[in-house]
């Protein structure tokens, strides 16, 4: 009986365990992901501003 008690504390602890460490796992592949597109994001905005800029200089002349 108490062996049987203690597998299943055993298993129910891995099963825990794996589930931390895979929503550790999830949450810096979010990261990453996150900083990754904000930095392509801030790059075309600033392609954008660059060209919006260009565009109004090249207007003005």
């Amino acid at each position: 009986m108490e062996k049987g008690v203690n597998k299943e504390k055993n298993e129910r602890n891995s099963r825990e365990k794996e589930q931390v460490i895979w929503v550790i796992k999830v949450q810096t592949k979010f990261q990453q992901v996150k900083s990754v597109m904000l930095g392509q994001a801030g790059q075309t905005f600033l392609d954008k501003t660059k060209k919006i800029s260009f565009i109004r200089k090249m207007k003005i002349h």
